[in-house]
């Protein structure tokens, strides 16, 4: 119909009708255009939400899993200042199974890294927009990620202590010793010796008689140290972004 009236106006030549036709083309295009665009923005801000409330609730799962982590590493630091006392005195107190049981959970590793798949998934979709809380999420990520480095091998003093302690004993140690719940690991230190248990003494001492058990111990523990000072940072970073991705998303919990 429109393009039947402009033709009719261009043989009356009727110009003003056809500046109206006109004018009311471009303004039904530029309309859709905008509409177009204004869904689009939407469908966008609806996306980003989206993904940054999954950020949020990330994070702050990252706080429990970071506070369990520190309370982990600073059991094992216990456990391993247990170990050295032996390594220096040879002496047990009362009994040798809780020096054994030291030994042992000083081996212990933890995993130090982030729920980080959505925030992975936001950073392709280039998100979130606002620059600051961009830059503040990256360096939140990168601080865990030198921890992980740091962490990323499985220490020698695990293995030289695994190597020497029977996989019987072993066995028992994790059925006794060890706890998991949920996402938190219980290092447990007043576990009940085997039964009929003759041994201990005898693994202690060749724990003892081995010069890499110490060296291997000085270094592990020095590791743990090290992370174990990030995870304030980690945490206090993490409370950080908590409030920043609530400033910007609003908090629907």
């Amino acid at each position: 119909m429109l393009i039947q009236r402009v033709a009719i106006a261009l043989r009356r030549q009727e110009w003003t009708t056809i500046l109206i036709e006109f004018v009311l083309v471009v303004v039904g295009v530029l309309f859709a255009l905008e509409l177009d665009t204004w869904k689009d923005t939407l469908a966008e801000n609806a996306e980003e939400k989206r993904l940054l409330l999954a950020v949020l609730d990330d994070v702050r799962q990252d706080i429990l899993d970071l506070e369990n982590t520190k309370l982990g590493l600073e059991s094992v630091t216990a456990f391993g200042t247990t170990a050295i006392s032996f390594l220096d005195s040879g002496d047990c107190v009362d009994t040798c199974w809780p020096t054994l049981v030291a030994f042992f959970q000083a081996s212990q590793w933890m995993d130090v890294q982030l729920n980080r798949a959505t925030y992975e998934e936001t950073r392709r979709a280039g998100l979130p927009r606002d620059a600051a809380l961009r830059s503040m999420l990256a360096r939140y990520y990168a601080l865990n990620d030198q921890s992980t480095k740091i962490f990323s091998d499985l220490p020698q003093y695990r293995e030289l202590v695994r190597s020497i302690i029977p996989a019987a004993t072993q066995q028992h140690l994790w059925a006794e010793c060890f706890r998991i719940e949920a996402r938190h690991q219980y290092l447990i230190a007043d576990c009940d010796a085997p039964a009929g248990d003759d041994k201990t003494r005898e693994i202690l001492d060749e724990l003892r008689a081995n010069p890499e058990t110490r060296m291997s111990l000085n270094f592990w523990l020095s590791t743990v140290a090290v992370v174990n000072s990030t995870l304030d940072t980690q945490i206090s970073g993490a409370q950080s972004v908590i409030h920043s991705l609530t400033d910007f998303v609003g908090d629907e919990k």
